[in-house]
């Protein structure tokens, strides 16, 4: 699961789009499946393909365990 976090602005939505997606990028190409949680609408149009899921909300504690007990992720340790 990658989280997205940081306020709503076009500077922080550009960093979050190139290290977010680049991260999911290199899980694909490891066959690792992906979930991406973002709360940066500006980066709409560029993660939207990029993750097997992506789920739009803030990445707080209690909503990321929601998730989590959805999802199902793996966890490496």
């Amino acid at each position: 699961m990658i989280l997205g976090s940081g306020t709503e602005s076009d500077w922080t939505g550009i960093e979050f789009d190139y290290c977010c997606c680049t991260a999911s990028i290199a899980l694909h190409e490891a066959r690792i499946r992906n979930i991406m949680v973002n709360m940066q609408s500006r980066t709409v149009s560029t993660d939207y393909d990029t993750s097997d899921r992506l789920y739009f909300r803030t990445a707080d504690v209690r909503r990321c365990n929601e998730l989590v007990d959805v999802e199902k992720p793996e966890r490496n340790e």
